[in-house]
């Protein structure tokens, strides 16, 4: 160690002394920045985190509540593997659309829930179909929330390829039948409301069950006088429209001149007498029909606008439409 030479001057002889003492150190350098470790802060448990760490942690958001059990998670590419086929068929009376139906899974996969007189089923005469008849309010409530009751061993049925079909048959007299029920109110617009009301909390439920589900109704027109419109389309309430329209494969229209299905919109122009002047003129008219089908599909003939009466076939297409779209 390096010493320091020191003279002090002693007062009572005037002389100086020597003396020597320690030098003080100099102060070591500070590390660079780069050099150091990453400060450190407690951690519960006895571990340590670094800053790093730390503000990860402070960033991640607070957890508030309880994991809902029907939450999921899921991959677009797979959905379609895990999908059912929803659809509406519809069109005028005698238009094949029960025997349409029907053969989309065959007897063993379907169930029929009849709304109308059993005769409505003689074209499947001799071919397996089981169903129900439901010609009342109390049948068709009890019919509509409990199929899986009414055919035990067909719900229980192993369904890896995704089978099973409901068939309902159908919802125009099915709300009929509901404005009966209803029809205590002097007023029928309230009887028809209830109906509708009705109808809309029995088939929601539906399109949650784990089996493809077919809707029949009959075609209704909706006219508007002052523009000449006329649009077709099925005889179903505002709510169950909006949701099929949104959520369903497809809603399929059964022409009568060829009985081919329409997958899409049809517009065209008819004569037709003007109620106001008893004249011939013009009027515009609507089919509506749609089928849902991946953007990449779009424009490329997976489905043309007519189809054969084959459902089994026109979901194998769409299904397989949403793979091709999954590979890209």
């Amino acid at each position: 160690m390096n010493e320091e030479v020191v003279k002090v001057a002693v007062p009572d002889k005037g002389k100086e002394v020597v003396q020597s003492k320690p030098a003080l150190a100099t102060p070591p350098s500070p590390p660079s920045p780069l050099s150091r470790p990453p400060t450190q802060v407690g951690a519960v448990g006895g571990g340590v985190k670094t800053n790093l760490q730390a503000s990860v942690v402070a960033q991640q958001p607070r957890v508030v509540g309880q994991k809902p059990a029907s939450l999921r998670t899921g991959a677009t590419n797979a959905l379609i593997e895990n999908s059912f086929f929803r659809c509406v068929l519809y069109s005028e009376t005698s238009a094949r659309k029960t025997s349409t139906a029907a053969r989309f899974a065959g007897p063993r996969f379907s169930r029929i829930i009849l709304t109308r007189s059993e005769d409505q089923l003689l074209p499947l005469v001799g071919e397996g179909f089981e169903y129900v008849y439901a010609p009342d309010a109390a049948s068709l409530s009890y019919a509509l929330k409990n199929p899986e009751a009414l055919w035990p061993e067909w719900a229980a049925m192993p369904d890896t390829g995704r089978e099973k079909t409901l068939i309902v048959d159908d919802l125009t007299k099915a709300v009929s039948i509901l404005v009966e029920s209803n029809s205590t109110s002097k007023d029928k617009r309230q009887a028809y409301t209830g109906a509708l009301s009705d109808l809309d909390s029995l088939v929601m439920p539906l399109t949650r069950k784990p089996y493809n589900l077919i809707l029949i109704t009959l075609a209704k027109v909706r006219e508007n006088q002052l523009s000449g419109e006329e649009m077709i389309g099925p005889d179903l309430s505002p709510s169950i429209m909006n949701y099929v329209t949104a959520e369903f494969a497809g809603v399929f229209y059964i022409q009568t001149k060829n009985y081919k299905m329409l997958t899409d919109r049809d517009r065209f122009t008819v004569m037709g007498t003007d109620p106001a002047t008893g004249k011939e003129k013009p009027f515009s008219r609507e089919i509506f029909a749609k089928s849902k089908l991946p953007w990449s599909a779009l424009g490329k003939g997976v489905l043309k606008k007519e189809e054969v009466l084959d459902l089994r076939d026109v979901w194998n297409r769409i299904k397989g439409a949403y793979k091709e779209g999954g590979k890209k």
